[in-house]
């Protein structure tokens, strides 16, 4: 059962229900039965098992289920919500788990581009520039898939191939940059490391999405430097994206349920970093490191603007 079936059935579930009269509280003891099948079946699609905290993670995914129906309900939303593998988690939690990029923004190394007759529109994927989406987990290593989805991109441009890089190289061996592993880092302090020793590849040295110790120092992608967009300028980062994929940080804290659509539901408390591949008239096309089962496989659009302190802290590589 795909995403969109299930969200069908969670919408008719809900429409019984309110025809029905059925009264529905907080409480475990008044959870439908068919959200309880519907919670059976999430667990088996993302291969999930609680024990003795089963009975908790129900609650949190009943709250959930809630917010979804209600979100989808409303006939001016600009995006759809849906049973995302967050489900099972408070709004606390996700955080905690996800968003924990230690973000500073830094205004160094700024080149102000050239903003007139820029495209309508410019989509990196479409080039084969943007390696597939890959999957964080539970680490806060977002900051090092910020990092090389940018490296992999200007490595494709410059005429070098569409190479992955390693983002456990990052956490490993970066702490010295001033990076923290899982618990957060810094797109800049990347940059720098790539800079003095280079990076190796995705297969050399594979994501195991915990810290460990430093195996492989350096590598043969290096760097020259790396430049800052303009912080809070919209149009100098519509024409940095031009010219190549672009690192981001974002206030990411009410992306837990999103699943597809124009996002514009956020603050602009940086937390968690991203990679900008192009924009249309009307939205941002941001790639996640979420993996394909979340957002539009992978990725979320976000309106035009500064939706969600997009271009306040955003830097890319040079060669």
């Amino acid at each position: 059962m795909n995403k969109a079936t299930i969200i069908v059935l969670a919408l008719t579930l809900t429409a019984v229900l309110t025809g029905l009269g059925y009264y529905v509280s907080n409480s475990q003891s008044t959870i439908p039965s068919a959200v309880s099948d519907l919670w059976s079946h999430w667990k088996t699609q993302n291969n999930k098992k609680y024990g003795t905290e089963d009975q908790n993670r129900l609650s949190v995914f009943y709250k959930n289920y809630q917010r979804v129906m209600n979100h989808q309900q409303n006939p001016d939303k600009t995006y759809n919500m849906g049973f995302t593998k967050f489900m099972d988690l408070t709004p606390e939690e996700f955080k905690a788990k996800y968003l924990s990029a230690r973000v500073q923004t830094t205004q160094k190394n700024i080149k102000i581009l050239p903003t007139t007759n820029l495209p309508t529109s410019v989509d990196w994927r479409t080039k084969g520039a943007v390696t597939p989406v890959k999957d964080q987990g539970q680490c806060g290593s977002c900051w090092a898939f910020g990092t090389t989805g940018s490296l992999e991109s200007i490595s494709f441009i410059s005429g070098q191939g569409l190479q992955s890089f390693s983002e456990q190289q990052l956490v490993d061996c970066s702490t010295s940059e001033g990076n923290e592993g899982c618990n957060g880092g810094l797109h800049e302090y990347a940059f720098t490391y790539v800079e003095s020793y280079g990076i190796t590849t995705e297969s050399n040295y594979p994501y195991e999405g915990v810290d460990g110790t430093c195996q492989v120092s350096g590598g043969n992608f290096k760097i020259s430097s790396y430049t800052q967009v303009q912080a809070g300028d919209v149009d100098q980062l519509a024409s940095a994206v031009v010219q190549q994929p672009i690192t981001i940080s974002v206030d990411a804290s009410n992306w837990q349920l999103y699943s597809s659509g124009i996002f514009s539901d956020c603050d602009a408390n940086l937390d968690h970093e991203v990679l900008l591949v192009g924009y249309t008239a009307d939205a941002w096309i941001v790639k996640n490191s979420w993996a394909e089962s979340w957002g539009e496989s992978g990725y979320i659009r976000l309106a035009r603007g500064d939706t969600c302190g997009i271009a306040d802290d955003a830097g890319y590589p040079v060669l």
